[in-house]
């Protein structure tokens, strides 16, 4: 017992209530008779055992791979095939353990432990272990039960399905591919352009082996090996694991929203991003010093709210069939940037712009600093002859890869990061690839106890790490880097993540549509920060693969709705289509940089949300309306925050977009009549250039934000008539008839009884009236009308064809910004409210 304050706290009590909490979201079930074997974890059925219906099975599959520049043809040859397993022995040895064996009369045994317990300091109470016993065999089956109306989501960032059900995906770190759908024509075109780099649907530079079920739980794998998630089964999901044994633990949650709060407490959340990152572009440029300060210059007078210019070529540049590339020795070239330590200097303490980099675990083999890394054995080296250091072709160059577990070559490499690039300036960088690690490579350390495929998907966790620290280590407050390859634990030595090397198009499968499928996997698996090249990077002008003006301006009124504004040239930037290819560019971009920099201090929250909470930045709509179906099937829209829903433009020649509504009342960013919608609805809304369908909860704390935004980008001007409408006269004997005309157009309007429609009306746009264009089913456009009692037809359109005010006040940062937000309560902050509840009420008041 313990005395203060006046009162005595009985703790036994509270230990009890402790444990009824524990129990009530912790209970492992487990019921078994001599054939079948079931457990269930809240109410969720885990494994499902029985005659007929066999949960494990063993393999034996000899694996062979080939490589060439990051993409992995992965070959299995089948030695015995898939061996159901019989229940064997069920052991209860404590009231958290349980012993279960499953057996095989001629392949050996399959051993599978289950307790409760805590890991990362969150109390997940579902761990498992599964372990071969005297078999040859090299491969473990575990089936987890499912039917067709489950919904799969995770695996780290994939590009192509976000809903993983009906398909199969391996855990590989690689290159995504370029076009990456065999099905489509463009496939065949790159594949005849540069064979074996056409990927396929899975392929990802951060695979996890994690999902999260419908059913609210989340099923993690704690090894790096070579897995496979197979979820083409109507009754099941199968994980298979190239292993002898491994562990795994599930996590359960009453809600989506608290089960990714609890994954990414699990995972590793990213910190908070700093600060500058939320006031302007970060602009990408090539070219040397001067191309630097002639566009740092033209952004300035175009009035660009520019945060930072990233020169990834500032060590220089060298020149292959796929483009121009940077030449891989991590120094300052002054030859090719004379003088550039002073123009950073003159940027950040003149103009408030910094100036950002360019790294990866790689060194060509041409650079001054592969021969000191060689030299010192600091490269990974060949399994063959492990004395030789491994060269790996990057496409027409050489390169050695830093020995991840050499600490002798890690911290040579962040002493690099710091004196070459922190010293000379530069307030972050890219941190690119990761995912190339060959095979047949090996540590100098011989007796490192990891697998080839374990090794080589660990590479992208360990090549992060190395990033944090050097940043970490760094005399530099607020150092940037975003990195595209990872694998399970990347997130807690992040700093935001970015989808890699889209094409610059509008594909589904490897386009701009793809990186919003990336953001919301990503959110899924507990990845909270994400952001994407704007305007793509893949370029192939011999198949006409180019950027387009509009693709870029299209990407980039959606990357405002994003942690991070970011450009890229492409990888043949002369064909692309740039900020600074003309002055309207120069002047759209602007105003929606602009528009990125209003927005601060709400993506500042949503930044702290992130680090504090790790609910993602962008998220999927059921995140917030899980009891809505229809909130399922939208993986083209996203929840920035919780109080913008972003519905970007993702098909060229769009004028309008159809967007869902979840049950809330939402109201059009753009509409100045603040015109409330009420979800779950679908509906129709003008989509002109720098106006992308965006709405906001009607009840937000940020609508002066918000109506801010739309006051200062929004000038109204004289449109066009849009409607000639020439019908037979009609006398309106209801409230709201339905008039047709030209069969194509429907109006319905809200008239006086007595108010005549006369033929040939026009349409002016006053001050007065309001008209709101909807499409219905059959693609018919039609237009509510409110006409005044004098029978006069004006309108001022709801979303208005406009153009963008030039200026912009600026919108000062809010450096006590603490409006984070958790919205539904995780679970584990209501848990512990409950107990001081509880407890307090058998507090013995002295």
């Amino acid at each position: 017992m313990a005395r203060k304050f006046g009162f005595t706290i009985n703790f036994k009590l509270i230990a009890v209530i402790l444990f009824v909490i524990h129990s009530s979201y912790s209970e492992f079930i487990v019921t078994h008779t001599e054939t079948s074997f079931e457990v269930t974890v809240d109410g969720v059925q885990i494994i499902s055992h029985g005659e007929g219906r066999p949960a494990f099975l063993i393999s034996k599959i000899d694996i062979t791979m080939s490589e060439m520049e990051g993409n992995f043809k992965i070959n299995e040859t089948v030695e015995k095939d898939q061996i159901p397993l019989s229940l064997g022995s069920v052991v209860h040895g404590s009231d958290y353990i349980w012993n279960i064996t499953f057996v095989s009369p001629n392949d050996g045994n399959l051993t599978l432990d289950l307790w409760e317990g805590h890991l990362s300091d969150v109390e997940t109470t579902h761990s498992f272990k599964l372990a071969l016993i005297n078999s040859d065999t090299n491969r473990i089956h575990f089936r987890v039960p499912s039917n067709a109306e489950e919904h799969i989501y995770g695996l780290g960032v994939q590009f192509s399905h976000f809903d993983l059900k009906g398909h199969k995906y391996t855990i590989w770190s690689r290159e995504q591919g370029v076009g990456r759908n065999k099905s489509d024509p463009f496939f065949k075109k790159i594949e005849a352009v540069q064979p074996g780099t056409g990927g396929d649907h899975d392929y990802t530079y951060w695979p996890q082996a994690t999902f999260t079920s419908s059913f609210r739980y989340t099923f993690v794998l704690n090894t790096p090996t070579y897995c496979i998630f197979d979820f083409e089964s109507e009754n099941y999901s199968e994980i298979q694991v190239h292993d002898k044994d491994f562990t795994g633990n599930i996590l359960t949650a009453p809600t989506f929203f608290a089960l990714v709060q609890k994954s990414s407490a699990v995972f590793g959340r990213f910190p908070r991003l700093p600060r500058w990152v939320h006031t302007g572009a970060i602009l990408g440029v090539q070219g040397g010093t001067t191309a630097l300060q002639r566009y740092a210059k033209q952004a300035e007078e175009k009035k660009v709210a520019l945060a930072a210019m990233w020169i990834q070529d500032w060590s220089g540049k060298i020149t292959t069939n796929f483009g121009s590339r940077i030449f891989w020795n991590w120094k300052w070239n002054s030859t090719w940037y004379p003088n550039l330590n002073n123009v950073i200097e003159d940027l950040v303490e003149n103009h408030n712009v910094r100036v950002l980099a360019y790294i990866n675990p790689h060194l060509n083999q041409d650079g001054d600093l592969f021969k000191e890394a060689d030299r010192e054995g600091y490269f990974l080296r060949y399994e063959s002859n492990p004395e030789k250091t491994y060269l790996q072709d990057f496409g027409q160059f050489t390169c050695g890869t830093i020995d991840m577990w050499n600490p002798k070559a890690t911290e040579w490499y962040k002493s690099i990061i710091k004196k070459n690039m922190v010293n000379l300036g530069f307030s972050g960088w890219m941190s690119d690839f990761g995912e190339y690690t060959p095979f047949d490579s090996v540590p100098e350390n011989k007796t490192l106890q990891l697998s080839s495929a374990e090794r080589h998907n660990l590479f992208p966790v360990l090549w992060a790490k190395l990033n944090r620290e050097a940043a970490d280590e760094a005399d530099e407050d607020e150092i940037l880097y975003w990195s595209r390859s990872g694998g399970l634990g990347a997130t807690q030595y992040g700093s935001i993540l970015w989808g890699g090397d889209q094409n610059v198009d509008w594909s589904t499968s490897d386009g701009l549509p793809s990186s919003i499928t990336a953001a919301l996997s990503s959110a899924m698996s507990g990845i909270g920060l994400y952001h994407f090249d704007i305007g793509g990077y893949t370029t192939n002008k011999k198949i006409n693969l180019i950027r387009s003006k509009e693709l870029f301006l299209r990407s980039a009124e959606y990357a405002v709705f994003t942690q991070m504004m970011r450009t890229h040239e492409g990888n043949q930037p002369e064909v692309n289509h740039q900020v600074y290819t003309d002055d309207d560019t120069w002047e759209q971009f602007a105003r929606l940089t602009q528009m990125f920099a209003a927005l601060a201090n709400y993506s500042i929250s949503i930044a702290k949300a992130v680090s504090y909470t790790g609910t993602p930045a962008m998220r999927p709509l059921f995140l917030h309306y899980e009891n809505d179906t229809d909130s399922y099937s939208e993986k083209y829209e996203y929840l920035y925050g919780k109080d913008l829903l972003v519905a970007p433009v993702l098909t060229p020649g769009t004028v309008y977009r159809e967007v869902y509504l979840p049950p809330d009342d939402w109201i059009h960013l753009w509409d100045t009549l603040e015109n409330v919608h009420v979800g779950p609805i679908r509906v129709s809304v003008s989509a002109p250039m720098g106006h992308p369908p965006v709405f906001y909860r009607a009840d937000s704390d940020w609508k002066d934000t918000f109506v801010s935004i739309r006051d200062t980008f929004v000038a109204v001007r004289d449109i066009p008539t849009v409607l000639n409408i020439t019908v037979d006269p009609i006398v309106v004997e209801d409230d709201v008839p339905n008039l047709e005309f030209n069969d194509t157009v429907g109006v319905e309007t809200t008239l006086d009884p007595n108010t005549t429609l006369d033929v040939e009306t026009i349409f002016d746009y006053n001050d007065t009236l309001r008209l709101e264009r909807i499409l219905d089913s059959n693609n018919t456009l039609g237009v509510e009308i409110m006409f005044d009692p004098n029978g006069t037809v004006d309108a001022v359109p709801t979303v208005p064809i406009i153009p963008f005010k030039s200026t912009l006040p600026t919108v000062p940062i809010d450096t006590e910004c603490d409006e984070y937000y958790d919205s539904n309560a995780p679970f584990i902050i209501f848990s512990w409210s409950l107990i001081c509840v509880l407890s307090f009420t058998i507090i013995v008041v002295v």
